[in-house]
């Protein structure tokens, strides 16, 4: 019996070695992921899974996509506004 418990602890060590190397893992991959930069037009474009798109959605709009709209509508308005200033010092 006594044999069996050793046996089993020694077994419990070990996984808990793995663990903890396999989160230090995990740790060293995360902190690298967030160092590197993310071209998000791609990352939409090859996202093989629809629910992956609408996570991203999720992030970029969190009120939804009448917030798309809007900002569309703002930046729709500026580039109007900059036309029509025809680079002149004197419009505002």
């Amino acid at each position: 019996m006594k044999f069996s418990i050793e046996a089993e602890t020694q077994k419990i060590e070990n996984e808990i070695k793995a663990l903890d190397s396999e989160k230090s893992k995990m740790e060293e991959l995360i902190k690298q992921r967030e160092e590197e930069p993310v071209n998000f037009g791609n990352a939409w474009r090859d996202a093989p899974v629809p629910n992956q798109k609408i996570e991203m959605q999720k992030v970029f709009y969190p009120d939804g996509t009448s917030s798309l709209t809007s900002a569309l509508a703002v930046i729709k308005t500026l580039a109007e506004r900059d036309s029509n200033r025809r680079f002149s010092p004197y419009k505002v």
